[in-house]
């Protein structure tokens, strides 16, 4: 066995201490740095010499930052404050609602400003004037939001015409369609594709201006997505000055009759329903629906009830929930605290109505920041909690917290202490220089979401279903959609 073992070898390299073979790594990895750029070579051969040859001398830097006592102090401004919270750097910043200027996108480096708003090539008067109205709030609220847009776009639509190149190629093509016939149709058939492509990039830039304003809701969304599908499924034959202006308009007025207007009138009737002699009802904040069902169920049904207002910082919702009420319906009695005190008076309430901006597909509730802690509380309680909804509202969307899609309110409406609603800049006492305080900031969301388990049943003109009805309910208007405008 020993005769057929291979032979050992020994090698002639000498052995090098552990301090050798480090430097010869360091030389070898120098010397590798260097042949792939020559310049460093040359400026480190430089520097080794100079300091081989003037080993005393040190520059500049290395002394005074050796003697921190002989630093110049710098003259480099500090830099900005982030008083942005951390978490939701995700999500678009707020446009204070003094704002003077305005771009149509995030990324545009041209600002509108608001002496030109008028004079805006890309801008429809009606939509120059909606957005301001959203940035300060004149108009808030889905409901409202999203039929001030509607409305809006008709105007859109009944102002515009066909560029003029348009114009007069469909007229050259009809002067020529004598002596080819042919090559007019398919002429004419790309002018009036162009003119309604003209029309959807149109509408297109004015969400866009609206957007920047204030982000969409959910239902705005939808209504625009429904508006952009009526517009390209016009055949490009149909001559659009004559048939498919009107074409336009009349599913507009249809989209805002059928899906805005009707629904509020068929969720007031079968919510009260619900409401019996001798209810205390608790609402949340200001909703148009939720206040059409209270009117219809005093005046029409002449139910005897009793309505609890629950308010909250900053925007202050309630106070125009209960001056309408107490303006149209005198004969209510109503009760009006804010949200601290929502454990107090809940012993007392008999069932919960709240509006919502969305509906997602799993049941879930979108709604003003400070609603799922309402639901929260009565669910403890054993109290129903009804949301009454739009189905226009509807969305594909899941969503299981806060974080991941929300609204960015303006900061300074948290530190405004008036108590005037929603006003803006920052009022007076030790928060009016916060935006200077580095390890301060302030936080304003605008929607939370409100698990289903909270919800007893969601009202919408279909009836009032449960919340895990959402995903079939939402299947089947889809459905009905793509029967109606296909």
């Amino acid at each position: 066995m020993a005769e057929n073992a291979p032979p050992i070898f020994k090698s002639n390299r000498p052995q090098l201490s552990k301090a050798e073979r480090r430097a010869l790594q360091e030389s070898q990895r120098l010397a590798k740095a260097n042949k792939s750029n020559p310049k460093s070579e040359s400026s480190s051969s430089t520097t080794a010499h100079s300091n081989t040859s003037n080993p005393t001398s040190t520059s500049p830097n290395s002394s005074s930052s050796s003697n921190p006592l002989s630093q110049k102090p710098s003259t480099n401004h500090p830099p900005p404050i982030n008083n942005k919270v951390t978490l939701f750097d995700h999500l678009a910043s707020p446009v204070p609602s003094n704002a003077t200027a305005l771009t149509l996108s995030p990324h545009d480096n041209k600002p509108i400003f608001a002496s030109q708003f008028a004079s805006h090539p890309e801008l429809d008067p009606a939509i120059v004037n909606l957005g301001p109205q959203y940035l300060k709030r004149e108009v808030v609220g889905s409901h409202n939001r999203c039929l001030f847009m509607m409305r809006a776009f008709k105007i859109v639509i009944a102002r515009f015409e066909e560029s003029n190149s348009n114009s007069s190629s469909s007229s050259n093509s009809n002067s020529n369609s004598n002596s080819n016939s042919n090559s007019s149709k398919s002429s004419k058939s790309s002018n009036k594709k162009t003119a309604y492509n003209e029309l959807s990039k149109h509408c297109i830039t004015q969400f866009q201006y609206l957007t920047r304003c204030r982000p969409h809701s959910i239902g705005m969304g939808n209504a625009f997505k429904f508006l952009k599908k009526t517009i390209n499924s016009i055949p490009p034959t149909v001559d659009y000055k004559s048939v498919g202006r009107r074409r336009i308009l009349d599913e507009v007025d249809r989209f805002i009759e059928e899906r805005i207007n009707l629904p509020c009138k068929l969720i007031a009737e079968k919510a009260t329903e619900k409401i019996t002699d001798g209810d205390v009802i608790l609402t949340y904040g200001m909703s148009e629906v939720i206040f059409r069902v209270f009117c219809h169920a005093n005046k029409v049904n002449k139910t005897n009830f009793q309505i609890i207002i629950v308010d909250s910082r900053p925007l202050m919702e309630g106070r125009k929930m209960l001056s309408r009420m107490t303006t149209t319906c005198p004969d209510v009695p109503c009760s009006y605290v804010l949200l601290s005190g929502l454990s107090y008076v809940m012993k007392e309430v008999t069932k919960v109505f709240m509006g919502a901006a969305a509906l997602l597909r799993n049941g879930s509730v979108l709604s003003r920041v400070g609603s799922a802690g309402v639901a929260l509380v009565a669910h403890s309680y054993n109290v129903p909690v009804l949301i009454c909804c739009e189905t226009y509202k509807l969305t594909n969307r899941v969503q299981l917290d806060s974080i991941t899609l929300n609204e960015l309110g303006d900061p300074d409406d948290v530190v405004n202490t008036s108590f005037s609603g929603g006003g803006s800049g920052g009022g007076g006492g030790i928060l009016s220089n916060w935006k200077e305080i580095a390890t301060l900031k302030l936080l304003s969301l605008r929607y939370d979401v409100c698990p289903s388990s909270f919800v007893s049943g969601t009202v919408t003109e279909y009836g009032i279903l449960p919340p895990t009805s959402m995903a079939v309910l939402l299947r089947e208007i889809n459905d009905e959609d793509d029967e109606d405008y296909s």
